[in-house]
């Protein structure tokens, strides 16, 4: 039973960080097609 939970703790550290990614990687997304909307 303890495998398990420190299973869960450690998928459950990892979901912020890629939300984190992800959103980073949105908001440069945006920026760029802001700075350089010809190209889009």
């Amino acid at each position: 039973m303890r495998a398990s939970a420190s299973v869960f703790e450690r998928s459950a550290m990892y979901e912020p960080i890629i939300g984190l990614s992800v959103a980073v990687l949105l908001g440069v997304y945006l920026v760029y097609t802001l700075l350089h909307p010809e190209k889009f």
